[in-house]
């Protein structure tokens, strides 16, 4: 048995999610997940079959001490602590980059709930950033009750005291609070969990965990019975297993929700080996909240910097930014400000459609990109007032007496972002725009209307975001003579980045001033 932890790489790991193994009490890294006699070319480690059967998914096996169950139910130490260790040692190797999912093993499903709720409530931002990027967990045969928890330890420790395992059958503070901070945890989060329990007494005695011990008591959730025992349910019999066929289609339907992750490197910045496409230059995955100080008549011309870089020393040919926004809710007008490289290089705007159909396009088409060299196209989006609609609707009650239903709507602005060119392959994102109405100065004050509508929202999905503002505003003809525009200058940009959880907005720390 092993004293430490081992993280085993299986298979190449250029993928767009990470996949963990996690083993029972008595189980390891390698034998935990061997399926004898299967008859595979590639041999019987099926986490090495989930690899070749599906490239973009990262597959690795983690290994921890067989004392680790063992010291917590005589009560030498807790999951906790345990925890701890782990996502330190998972946030050593930059877990938590990318959407991760877990398969655990029995007891081994009790630390993995364990991480999600330590990490969850850390103020060590890599360890949340693991808890927040967990998108499905598998439990095979985990027992998530004090009784089956005891009767799992009795099964892998005979030795331990029955004096310890009665206290679990008897109730378990620590447990309990652990198993109602995941059915609270599992949902809020997206976190997809399907729990796998087994029909087979193990080496005929009992059934170690039956379906209510599987149960996690997260809603919507099936619980699906396996034709194994304790031991061999994680122990697919080849590729045309329940356990393995259930998991790798979990896996495809959750590799579409994420397709396309690869290229975001930095999180706003498409790359295709030979170019990058960047907006305003910020490592943000995709939301925008520009705060201006809406008045209900001034229209305020807000500009938006796309910047490609070729990053390799050759030319390419024929390059093109296409430039999609909706109109729905907005002013847009697109006013093209090409530096002076791209000038020379004849930049042409080859499409645009405005207001009539609703959605604004405009494709940019650069002949010719110089090795390492870099173009800046600027924009405006033009916004009369924020993305928070109010809304009071007069509803007559049944004795006749006037009644009135009060609330808000609140949308964002999808901008979509596509880049393309000769040898290079094609990128597409999606940046979402936010209006709010307030002073970036006073981020104090922001943040504190932002938390409010984060708590009348209730269901907020984690995600970094950066809240931009400007100082300073020149004045402009405007559509109409009761429309002034006021044009923000783009030299006096301040930008807030932050993480946005159900908590509330997190700053992290990172700000870009007025230079003047």
């Amino acid at each position: 048995m092993i004293d430490d932890f081992v993280l085993a790489k299986v298979g190449p790991s250029s993928g767009v999610l990470d996949l963990i193994f996690i083993h029972g009490l008595t189980g390891d890294l390698t034998q935990t997940w061997m399926s004898p006699r299967s008859g595979e070319s590639s041999g019987d480690y099926w986490p090495k079959w989930v690899s070749e059967d599906l490239p973009d998914v990262n597959v690795y096996a983690l290994g921890y001490p067989a004392s680790l169950f063992e010291k917590w139910t005589m009560r030498e130490m807790s999951l906790y602590e345990r925890a701890k260790a782990t996502l330190e040692y998972l946030a050593s190797y930059s877990f938590g980059d990318r959407p991760l999912a877990f398969v655990a093993h029995s007891l081994g499903g009790l630390l993995v709930k364990q991480l999600l709720k330590t990490g969850s409530e850390s103020v060590d931002a890599r360890w949340r950033k693991i808890a927040e990027n967990i998108r499905l967990i598998v439990f095979l045969a985990t027992p998530h009750t004090g009784s089956s928890v005891a009767s799992a330890l009795t099964f892998c420790l005979p030795r331990l005291s029955s004096k310890h395992v009665n206290l679990l059958r008897s109730g378990d503070s620590e447990l309990d609070q652990l198993n109602a901070t995941y059915r609270k945890l599992a949902p809020q989060l997206g976190i997809r969990t399907v729990p796998f329990y087994e029909m087979h007494r193990t080496k005929r005695s009992a059934l170690i965990v039956d379906k209510l011990s599987a149960d996690p008591g997260v809603a919507e959730t099936e619980l699906i019975p396996v034709d194994a025992d304790h031991v061999s349910i994680c122990k697919p019999a080849n590729r045309h297993g329940l356990v393995y066929l259930s998991i790798i289609g979990r896996l495809s339907d959750l590799l579409k929700s994420v397709e396309g992750k690869r290229t975001v490197r930095p999180p706003l910045s498409l790359q295709s080996h030979r170019l990058s496409l960047a907006v305003y230059g910020e490592e943000v995955i995709r939301d925008f909240y520009v705060v201006l100080p809406f008045d209900g008549k001034t229209v305020f011309a807000i500009p938006i910097e796309f910047a490609v870089q070729s990053a390799i020393q050759a030319s390419i040919k024929n390059v093109f930014v296409h430039l999609e926004i909706s109109d729905t809710h907005y002013q847009h007008k697109l006013v093209r400000k090409l530096d002076s490289f791209a000038e020379a290089r004849d930049i042409r705007l080859i499409t645009d459609q405005g207001r009539t159909k609703h959605i604004a396009r405009a494709l940019f088409r650069i002949p010719h990109v110089p090795p390492g060299a870099g173009v800046l196209i600027n924009d405006f989006i033009f916004a009369k007032e924020s993305t928070i609609a109010p809304f009071d609707i007069d509803l007559p009650l049944r004795d006749a007496k006037p009644g009135k239903v009060s609330g808000k709507v609140v949308f964002r602005i999808p901008i979509t972002l596509t880049l393309d060119g000769e040898d290079v392959q094609p990128l597409s994102t999606t940046v979402n725009i936010s209006f709010r109405q307030g002073d970036i100065q006073d981020f104090k004050h922001v943040k504190r209307a932002e938390n409010q509508i984060i708590e009348e929202m209730k269901d907020v999905r984690p995600a970094d975001a950066v809240f931009i503002g400007f100082t300073r505003f020149v004045n402009r003809d405007g559509f109409t003579p009761e429309e002034p525009i006021s044009e923000a200058d783009p030299e006096s940009l301040i930008a807030e980045v932050v993480r946005i959880t159900p908590r509330g907005v997190e700053p992290k720390g990172r700000r870009r001033r007025d230079p003047h």
